[in-house]
């Protein structure tokens, strides 16, 4: 479809919303002179008024599919019907009129990234609505301080980690998405278990194992990220039978055999191990070049 000129569309804007005031108009009059008893709530009037003022601008759209913002203004006007209609419901938690803003405002980033998937910028604003809507929700069931805390770090760490899934070279995305999973680990355990319980500190401490372990997985030169997962590893499977500070004796052993490793591996010459020379025997020493008999 094609983009109607700006001649075009300052009359179609000038003739909606002349007849939006002639209709709001001739309403008012008539109520006000009696002329009609009103005995109808007003805000279902509002909705209705919003619903049929976003109409002409959906019709816009559909005769000319290039002018997006047409469609945009529409969901404006749809969105306060639907949220007069929230109202209207007198849902028992206030927070769900809330959740139903914050989802209206995310509809038309998420749908202009469908409509084009070269914005991406549109899904971080997006992703954001959602996560607010989401903790918002939430609240209805009284969750602790430290467990919102917790569930928000951990919305803040889901993209940083897919931003490093969908591609392993953005390495920048591990630190957020580390210390944040960190965090949010932290405080949901703290809000769900008793400091200082066994489980308490087997969730913890295998959490750090899993964190350790996926930044060996990432960069495998790091070698002391695989032995110190293995130190927290070891900690979490004792803390289930043994008091808490005995995870700190198998993360001390974990440190210990590394750098005994690294003693062992220390390179030699030629970037070798120490030893390795020698068990190969001696290097040869090259030989003078013959000098080449001459002819008679």
């Amino acid at each position: 479809m094609f983009s109607a000129s700006g001649k075009g569309v300052r009359s179609f804007l000038a003739w909606v919303w002349a007849g939006s005031l002639i209709l709001a108009g001739l309403a008012l009059l008539v109520v006000n002179t009696g002329l009609l008893p009103f005995t109808v709530p007003l805000l279902p009037v509002v909705g209705l008024g919003t619903m049929l003022i976003g109409l002409p601008f959906l019709g816009w759209w559909l005769f000319h599919r290039g002018d997006s913002w047409a469609l945009l203004v529409a969901w404006v006007f749809f969105a306060l019907t639907i949220l007069v209609g929230a109202v209207l419901l007198n849902p028992p938690y206030a927070q769900i009129i809330g959740m139903v803003a914050l989802l209206e405002i995310a509809v038309p980033l998420l749908a202009a990234y469908l409509a084009n998937h070269e914005r991406l910028w549109t899904l971080i604003p997006a992703y954001g609505l959602i996560g607010l809507a989401g903790l918002l929700g939430l609240t209805i069931f009284g969750p602790s301080r430290e467990f919102l805390i917790g569930t928000t770090l951990l919305l803040v760490a889901l993209p940083c980690w897919l931003a490093y899934m969908l591609d392993s070279r953005r390495l920048w995305a591990l630190a957020p998405a580390g210390i944040a999973t960190l965090g949010a680990l932290g405080m949901l355990t703290y809000s769900l278990f008793q400091v200082g319980s066994g489980l308490f500190y087997v969730i913890v401490e295998g959490a750090l194992a899993l964190v350790f372990l996926a930044v060996w997985l990432t960069v495998r030169r790091l070698t002391i990220s695989l032995w110190v997962a293995v130190g927290f590893a070891a900690a979490a499977l004792l803390s289930i039978w043994f008091p808490p500070s005995t995870g700190l004796a198998a993360l001390a052993l974990a440190l210990g055999g590394y750098v005994a490793y690294r003693q062992v591996r220390r390179p030699g010459k030629a970037g070798q191990p120490a030893g390795a020379a020698q068990a190969q025997g001696a290097v040869p020493v090259p030989q003078p070049p013959q000098p080449v008999p001459s002819t008679p």
